[in-house]
């Protein structure tokens, strides 16, 4: 359907969100792969004051859940230090994340660790200064809520 729509449109650009960074990961594949004429741009992800990120979905949070949604993000955040303080086991930190957000409500779909250029998953020996992403989709109540942070 989106090869669809860029053959009807013609686009020079394409700027996606980086907030569905596995999205942005395969349309940009998907251009360089079909050789199409069009720059593949992410956009930065806009956050509220608290991190939460901005999404039209956040309307479906009750009072609650509003206050209790920027924990997705704390979780994103203590994985990123746990990784750049030298931590190693990534599996470990995603099932910790994973945990403390079913215990603050969420009910996970997963926390990965992944490598942000083709999002393939990490051998476990990569440094905090390599290329890599901690993602993140959970439901908190009616909303799906997504996120991601670079390491």
């Amino acid at each position: 359907m989106v090869l669809r729509l860029l053959g009807i449109v013609s686009p020079d650009v394409m700027v996606l969100g980086e907030k569905d960074y596995q999205q942005l990961v395969m349309l940009h594949r998907m251009v360089r792969d079909l050789q199409l004429p069009i720059k593949v741009v992410g956009g930065s992800i806009k956050r509220e004051r608290d991190g939460l990120a901005m999404s039209s979905r956040n309307r479906y949070l009750s009072a609650s859940e509003r206050r209790t949604a920027p924990k997705l993000h704390g979780e994103l955040k203590r994985v990123r230090e746990a990784l750049l303080d030298g931590e190693h086991d990534m599996r470990a930190l995603e099932a910790q994340a994973s945990r403390a957000l079913q215990a603050a409500g969420f009910d996970p779909e997963y926390v990965e660790v992944r490598r942000a250029g083709d999002l393939s998953r990490p051998n476990g020996m990569e440094s905090g200064g390599d290329d890599l992403i901690v993602l993140a989709a959970a439901w908190l109540g009616k909303a799906r809520l997504i996120d991601n942070l670079r390491i």
